[in-house]
């Protein structure tokens, strides 16, 4: 009976109210535990894992903000509110170290630009400017990730100076070498030809005193040789500085220049102008009857045309000159080395446009002739 009795005990324990909530208890914690376990804390270990991650990214990009770096570098967020600048920026730009106010407002020459845009779309872009007297190549670059735009100020300041002093000397050489060739022209024109012609004369002078059958075809052949010799002369004096530049400008200069070669060379030329009743600069003047002269002979030589035409247009201190043919043409394209274009002329001609500020355009395919258009700006009287 008193084994009966603990048996009936054990069992009612068993199924006791109590065991019910223990069993119940140990099955809660055992599911929040797993879902702890699996869920919770591998999303809590990916956040962990992508705020390292960031935090990287940022210490990388901060590290570009050394005060070692001798440019300076600036950090804005989307409205163009400074976030951030490093020491040389400070130092140079007159920026403050951290969060301050509106860039475009403390660095007035920066253009104003939709910051949020360059970062929404990780746009890169350079500028040329002038900021407190000093030449600076502005890198602007969006980065989309950070939500930041990152401006890189990079000093060219020297770079510039000399280019400047380089192309005030190529404006001296250009001066002188123009006056040396108009010095030679003159000294060709002035000087040996009249020696030249003197000598004619003095062959025809021969030639009529001695009546002999000898020396009558040796004086007649002298005297045609000394007349091509005289002719040539005048031409190269003529190409070296055409006394018509200095005195009628270059509208007569040019229309002469077009009638010479067209009848040269047997090809129909054509002139035409627009704007040039005054005169332009001496340098601007020499440039561009050297450019005419340069691609009429191009065109003489390579194009195989048959007519020509060469147009100059004054529109303010602009000039557009347009030389045109109807010749074999070419594919320019396919002619962009510095051999080629040297070997067709225009290597010289780029060069030249680039000083003056200018623009060159060839237009040409193979059968439909070319056409060279060449806009300069007047800037030094």
């Amino acid at each position: 009976m008193g084994d009966t009795e603990f048996s009936l005990t054990f069992v009612d324990i068993i199924f006791s109210p109590v065991s019910y909530s223990v069993l119940l208890v140990t099955f809660i914690y055992a599911t929040f535990y797993y879902t702890i376990k699996k869920g919770l804390i591998p999303l809590e270990q990916k956040h962990a894992e992508e705020k390292k991650r960031l935090e990287r990214e940022k210490d990388e990009l901060r590290s570009l903000f050394s005060d070692l770096d001798p440019n300076p570098v600036v950090q804005t967020d989307d409205q163009g509110y400074i976030l951030l600048t490093n020491q040389r920026a400070q130092e140079v730009l007159r920026l403050p170290p951290e969060k301050g106010g509106l860039l475009f407002d403390l660095l007035p020459e920066i253009p104003r630009i939709d910051v949020g845009l360059y970062i929404r779309e990780n746009r890169n872009e350079s500028a040329e400017l002038n900021i407190f007297g000093e030449h600076y190549l502005v890198y602007f670059r969006g980065l989309e990730r950070l939500n930041l735009l990152q401006i890189y100020f990079n000093n060219i300041h020297e770079l510039k100076t000399n280019e400047l002093k380089v192309k005030e000397l190529t404006e001296h050489m250009s001066f002188l070498q123009e006056h040396e060739r108009e010095r030679i022209s003159r000294e060709l024109h002035d000087g040996l030809s009249q020696s030249l012609t003197s000598a004619k004369m003095l062959a025809a002078k021969i030639f009529d005193i001695k009546d002999s059958p000898q020396l009558a075809p040796v004086c007649d052949e002298l005297t045609k040789e000394l007349d091509l010799t005289i002719v040539s002369l005048k031409d190269i004096a003529l190409n070296l500085r055409p006394k018509m530049l200095n005195e009628f400008g270059l509208d007569a200069t040019l229309r002469s220049l077009v009638k010479r070669i067209s009848l040269a060379s047997g090809k129909t030329g054509e002139y035409q102008s627009l704007g040039l009743e005054g005169r332009l600069d001496w340098k601007l003047e020499s440039t561009l009857y050297r450019m005419t002269q340069e691609l009429l002979n191009n065109i003489v030589k390579h194009s195989g045309a048959e007519s020509f035409s060469v147009q100059v247009n004054r529109e303010g201190s602009r000039v557009i000159l347009l030389v045109s043919d109807s010749g074999r043409g070419f594919d320019f394209k396919q002619y962009q080395s510095s051999a080629t274009l040297r070997g067709y002329g225009l290597f010289n001609l780029k060069e030249q446009v680039a000083f003056f500020n200018g623009r060159l355009e060839v237009i040409s395919s193979p059968g439909q002739g070319t056409d060279v258009i060449i806009e300069l700006l007047e800037q030094n009287k």
